[in-house]
């Protein structure tokens, strides 16, 4: 609507200006005719005046009112585009919310882990002054970071140590597994991306591509930092929580070794300073 506006405003004003100029010759034609003997060139000079202002509505008609109109129909495009985008915004965040639900309807062991997860890390985000759209796509990817692990038996999910080498190493591969099942989706941000990394450590001993500093993704960093405290500071069925001290400590201790420095200082500033709590305390019991 702006550009018509912007159009319809010139237009007036064209308007006003060739009025004016148009008076103003005949107040000139009035007095030089009586005046001066060449009153027939000045005749002429307004004639032609008079022409070009008889000619300015067929050249509107003709060319300034269909680019109007042009205008108006790019602008009516533009907002259809903008509602189906939200709407397939929409349907994106309900397809992750049901992914979300269904992996961990499988892994009742740890009910809500996700969505704790994507909670905390969508807070460091902010924290960190992320652009919002780059924190979107962290909060959704944090709905459905462990969806591999509906790959792994859940005898193994179930344990609360794995102690055969052979049951971690298939558990190793459940972040490209999640990867596999998201990487055809077309997401406005690098979720499948997120999904793989989420397990790498800023000095390669993570798993599974052993990627390591800058090479991992921030939102992949942030998540791996939500996914430890997380885990820690959270009961589960076969034990009581280690605790949100032990968390930070784990994370401080070990930052720019295995996490990223920058997201440890604004996740413990969340703790500390913004007094960060888990919205979600439902934790599943085995049956």
């Amino acid at each position: 609507m702006q550009e018509i506006k912007k159009h319809n405003k010139s237009f007036q004003l064209f308007v006003i200006i060739i009025v004016s100029v148009f008076i103003i010759e005949l107040l000139i034609m009035y007095y030089l005719v009586e005046l001066f003997p060449f009153s027939a060139f000045v005749e002429g000079i307004i004639d032609a005046c008079a022409l070009t202002l008889l000619i300015f509505p067929v050249v509107y008609f003709f060319s300034l009112r269909p680019m109007e109109l042009y205008i108006g129909e790019i602008v009516r495009e533009r907002e259809t585009i903008r509602e189906n985008y939200g709407k397939l915004e929409k349907i994106q965040k309900g397809t992750i919310h049901a992914m979300s639900q269904i992996a961990e309807m499988r892994e009742q062991i740890r009910k809500g882990h996700q969505q704790r997860v994507s909670q905390l890390a969508s807070a460091i985000g902010r924290e960190m002054r992320l652009p919002e759209k780059q924190i979107d796509g962290i909060r959704m990817a944090g709905l459905i970071y462990d969806i591999g692990k509906m790959a792994v038996p859940i005898e193994i999910l179930n344990k609360p140590e794995i102690t055969s080498k052979n049951e971690l190493v298939l558990y190793m591969t459940y972040p490209k597994v999640g990867y596999d099942l998201l990487k055809d989706i077309e997401f406005p941000r690098p979720i499948a991306q997120m999904v793989l990394q989420h397990q790498e450590r800023m000095n390669g001993s993570g798993y599974p591509q052993g990627l390591s500093g800058k090479d991992i993704l921030l939102e992949a960093r942030i998540l791996g930092v939500s996914d430890i405290v997380e885990n820690m500071a959270t009961p589960r069925p076969y034990r009581p929580a280690i605790g949100l001290d032990k968390a930070l400590e784990e994370i401080t201790k070990n930052k720019g070794t295995l996490y990223d420095p920058d997201v440890v200082y604004a996740c413990v500033r969340l703790f500390k300073d913004r007094k960060f709590e888990f919205k979600l305390t439902e934790v599943a019991t085995l049956n």
